[in-house]
């Protein structure tokens, strides 16, 4: 598929796909313009158990104002590293284009995005996203390759899957056995890149499923025993610990924080 001087506006689809190809497909795309559409899986997405030979070029193109819910140009769901493929976006302009959850211009969750996928010579203006205003991968190594990409890491534009879990602070509380640990305690949960995951915050779109949760344990039977709430969840930036009661031996204790539940994210260790 060919197209040249094509514009293309004002698209909005529920649930629908944007531009793929089937096995062997090709597209060639130049000095075209994408303004204002809304594809829930991107412009462009990627699904390797339905798509085999992928060949995507687009140069000297212009990407306004697009919207998805993650990757609003690209979006690769799942992808399985084949020799020839390649997705390059030449001398293009990607400016306003936004994703609710995660990449405001590209999303991937496969390790072999980093074999795919190429920015060359394009520019990235006031793209945003939950995570990630310009690129979410499952990992640092495994990001598309960016010409600029020092210059897309100082603009802070990058993100990860979640990769560890640090204490919001230095903790080393003294309480009397049967007294509930401070309710200020929390932890938060941070990327490759160090930045801090944020996690949804609109009440009005609460969705269980997206909730990332957590359980406070004991690791010290002997000694110590827990009461009350040890489940909790991970709301704006930050994940609260809930009222436990401690109840045990004197001494040095130590309890542990469990991911129960990963929402929206791929599971991490």
């Amino acid at each position: 598929m060919v197209l040249k001087n094509i514009k293309l506006e004002n698209i909005q689809t529920e649930g629908g796909k944007g531009i793929n190809t089937r096995d062997d497909g090709k597209i060639s795309i130049s000095n075209s313009t994408f303004n204002n559409c809304h594809f829930e899986d991107g412009i462009f997405e990627i699904d390797s158990k339905g798509n085999k030979g992928i060949i995507y070029n687009i140069k000297n193109s212009n990407f306004y104002n697009n919207t998805s819910i993650n990757g609003s140009i690209l979006n690769i769901k799942y992808y399985e590293y084949n020799l020839n493929d390649r997705i390059s976006f030449n001398n293009s302009l990607f400016e306003n284009n936004s994703a609710t959850n995660f990449g405001g211009v590209v999303y991937s969750n496969s390790p072999n995005t980093n074999q795919l996928v190429f920015f060359e010579d394009c520019i990235f203006n006031n793209n945003t996203a939950g995570n990630g205003n310009i690129s979410y991968s499952l990992s640092q190594s495994s990001e598309p390759n960016f010409s600029n990409i020092k210059h897309l890491q100082e603009m802070n534009a990058l993100s990860t899957n979640p990769t560890k879990v640090l204490l919001d602070g230095q903790y080393n509380v003294s309480i009397f056995s049967g007294e509930k640990i401070p309710d200020n305690i929390s932890c938060k949960l941070y990327d490759d890149y160090n930045n801090v995951i944020k996690f949804d915050s609109d009440i009005g779109n609460f969705d269980i499923n997206n909730l990332v949760s957590f359980q406070i344990e004991n690791v010290d039977e002997y000694n110590v025993e827990l009461f009350g709430q040890t489940k909790s969840y991970c709301w704006e930036d930050k994940c609260p610990f809930p009222p436990i009661k401690v109840v045990g031996n004197p001494g040095i204790r130590t309890i542990r924080l469990n991911i129960k539940t990963f929402g929206k994210f791929y599971i991490f260790k």
